[in-house]
């Protein structure tokens, strides 16, 4: 898709020159400043003409540049905050051992920032570094009892105590596998092990589970007492290795490109010398090629940090507007607020952090260039596509879509993707303190799903104003309207009639879709609840939130009139969008303020 000259212009100009600023090099050969300017010198470094003609370089392009080469204790937090690290694949002394430059570039990925790595190397086997830090990165390559189970893994040890097992998978098919699974297996070879399987006993749907254990098996033959690859939970990570061109890698927050040292007059007519390593990026960026959607992240992120937003705007720039926020945000505060426990702030802070992010987020969403840039990127995009032919069938266009998503190797179903476009469009993690409007909670005793029905402002985290009587004599009990979710068990049915605005799709320990009203009248069922602590959310580890409700439950004697009241735990699963949440809030209102009509059915 979209190889044009302006798409790969726009991803060198949204990834390298607007995105990279500062420059951090790590060799232990290379001398820091403190070394050159230190009258008594405690080691000689070999590559001083190196790295003099790298600093040139990045001060050609306005990028300051700084080097660091005690490389026994890393600190990744200084690394990170560098927009390119130009890594030295063996950074130990004296040593061949990659293991500190493979270890620090899986921290820059697990780290929050976006960290763009160059990584500089006198080896000559660059498929063997390509390989070595794919299969790491990936990570999660287990025993086959993890995989297999039952009279299988009885079949499998039996066959590997006889040696009758197929020879180990190429290392193709083993990177095929690293970057797309099953989907990417090399079609030739996995007909030959299959076939090979089928003569010593495993057939149907046991042959791609033994595959793939023959898979993880050559993996963890490469890493024998190497703990960091053979944990953990697997990660997506994709990738080009090109023998005579770009060499890239991508996982999570990191993006390698593996470049070559050349010795003396060599580097004149080496892509990757000195003069052009920032070229050499630009072509390893051009064949990640990333989509649409990534290049407007990307530039969005590059708003955020080079243009001054804060001071930038009218409203931030008033006085009267800072002192008139300020004291919207006392004001807000409840009574038990005590500077000695922030804790108590929180609920706060948080509404005057949603008033300053709807205001940057009409900013961005009115950005002149950035929309210029969507609209120049898509023009690209559908002239590769033959717009509007495409869009004579709606499997067509769902095709075009995978197209110009690349995902490479990894063809994603249409229910998949349906999800995953529901489910965003109307949900998001819940990331407050407190529950608000369309909050998604679940009973961790029943398992019931409800979403909060009451207005965000009657679930704000402080004391009620005098006259609601009823909810200030309660405080810091906080009554709550909710809505039951009602679990549908045939997703593709919701999938179906999702544009009806009658589900909520959220994303669990599978993908789930909740009906708003109940069958057959189609009508919310609704519930007070009278949370704890004003509805404010607790961590309970892992990510996980949850409060603690009261709510009225049968009677278990006569003594009591109707029900009682009775606690419990309820775990926080997800937020409505606002617009999403008003529709659960319309819903409920529409049904409290229903007018009873004498009409009568007839009978059946």
């Amino acid at each position: 898709m979209a190889n044009s000259v302006a798409y790969i212009d726009a991803v060198k100009r949204t990834f390298r020159s607007r995105a990279l600023r500062t420059v951090l090099i790590v060799d232990d050969q290379f001398p820091t400043y403190e070394n050159l300017l230190s009258p008594h010198p405690d080691r000689e470094y070999t590559e001083e003409a190196r790295a003099l003609s790298l600093y040139k370089l990045f001060k050609e392009h306005d990028m300051p540049c700084d080097i660091e080469n005690k490389v026994t204790d890393v600190d990744i937090e200084r690394i990170r905050k560098s927009d390119l690290i130009i890594l030295d694949y063996h950074l130990i002394p004296g040593s061949q051992d990659p293991s500190k430059s493979i270890d620090l570039i899986r921290r820059l990925a697990e780290t929050k920032h976006f960290n763009t790595v160059v990584l500089y190397t006198e080896e000559t086997d660059h498929a063997g570094i390509w390989r070595n830090l794919l299969l790491r990165l990936r990570r999660g390559w287990v025993a086959p009892d993890s995989l297999l189970e039952g009279d299988l893994l009885g079949k499998w040890e039996q066959l590997s105590d006889t040696g009758a097992l197929p020879s180990h998978p190429s290392d193709s098919f083993v990177l095929a596998h690293a970057t797309s699974g099953q989907r990417g297996w090399p079609e030739d070879e996995a007909k030959q092990i299959s076939t090979d399987l089928r003569g010593v006993g495993i057939t149907g749907v046991d042959i791609s589970r033994v595959v793939e254990a023959l898979v993880h098996r050559a993996v963890r033959a490469r890493f024998v007492g190497d703990e960091y690859p053979l944990t953990g939970a697997p990660q997506v990570v994709v990738g080009e290795f090109s023998q005579g061109g770009s060499k890239w890698l991508q996982s999570r927050n990191c993006f390698v490109a593996i470049l070559g040292k050349q010795e003396g007059d060599a580097s004149d007519k080496h892509p990757t010398d000195a003069r052009r390593i920032l070229e050499c990026l630009d072509e390893a960026l051009a064949a990640w090629h990333p989509n649409l959607l990534q290049v407007l992240i990307s530039e969005i992120q590059n708003m955020l940090e080079l243009e001054a937003l804060a001071t930038d705007e009218a409203e931030f720039q008033d006085p009267a507007m800072h002192a008139g926020l300020t004291y919207f945000l006392l004001n807000s505060l409840e009574e038990r607020a005590d500077s000695e426990k922030p804790e108590t702030l929180d609920g706060s802070v948080q509404v005057l952090i949603d008033k300053i992010v709807e205001t940057l987020r009409h900013r961005l969403g009115a950005d002149e260039s950035l929309r210029e840039l969507g609209s120049m990127l898509l023009a690209e995009e559908l002239k590769e596509l033959g717009w509007p032919t495409v869009r004579d069938s709606r499997p067509a266009m769902f095709a075009a879509a995978v197209a110009m998503a690349r995902t490479r190797g990894s063809k994603p179903s249409k229910e998949a993707s349906l999800f995953a476009l529901n489910s965003f469009l109307s949900t998001e993690r819940f990331r407050r303190s407190h529950v608000t409007a369309g909050t998604i909670f679940r009973s961790r005793a029943s398992g019931e799903y409800w979403a909060c029905a009451s207005p965000g402002c009657d679930m704000v985290v402080r004391q009620p104003v005098e006259f609601q009587v009823w909810m200030s004599t309660l405080h810091p009990l906080r009554p709550m309207m909710a809505v039951r979710l009602h679990p549908e068990v045939n997703l593709t049915a919701a999938l179906n009639k999702a544009h009806q605005g009658r589900h909520a799709f959220v994303s669990l320990e599978t993908h789930s879709a909740f009906a708003i009203m109940a069958e057959p009248q189609q009508q919310p069922v609704f519930e007070v609840f009278f949370a704890e602590d004003a509805a404010r959310c607790h961590s309970v580890g892992h990510g996980h939130k949850q409060f603690t409700a009261a709510r009225v439950k049968p009677a278990d004697s006569g003594d009591n009139i109707g029900g009682v009241l009775a606690a419990e735990q309820f775990e926080v699963v997800g937020q409505l969008r606002p617009s999403y949440a008003a529709k659960i809030l319309t819903v409920l209102g529409q049904h409290l303020s229903r007018v009873g009509l004498d009409y009568v059915s007839m009978p059946l």
